[in-house]
């Protein structure tokens, strides 16, 4: 009686695991537009987007040429908003503000 008991209690965990692994991502509070993407996701696939350009464009790649010939796009992960921060940018009283380098000779 004891081993079928314990058995239940495997099998409950096993369900309730692949219930949880499923395939299908939700992307909450986001409103869908077309295709099922939600502004947030076609705002994420757009930005990836223009870096895949960035990097294939000579003038603004900070490959070299012998990478940049091969170069077919940058490994993102696929967007998932469930891992959103939220955040608020307070500027530090009386701070000059600065350029700061990049990788290339653009300062931001």
């Amino acid at each position: 009686m004891r081993k079928l008991f314990d058995m239940k209690y495997v099998s409950l965990f096993f369900f309730c695991l692949l219930m949880g692994c499923g395939q299908g991502k939700k992307y909450h509070d986001e409103e869908k537009e077309e295709g099922g993407k939600s502004a947030l996701v076609s705002a994420i696939l757009e930005y990836q987007k223009e870096q895949n350009e960035s990097f294939k464009d000579p003038e603004t790649s900070p490959l070299p040429d012998k990478y940049r010939k091969d170069f077919e796009g940058l490994d993102f992960y696929e967007p998932d908003t469930s891992y959103i921060v939220k955040a608020r940018f307070e500027r530090t009283p009386d701070a000059e503000p600065f350029f700061m380098p990049t990788t290339t000779d653009r300062k931001t």
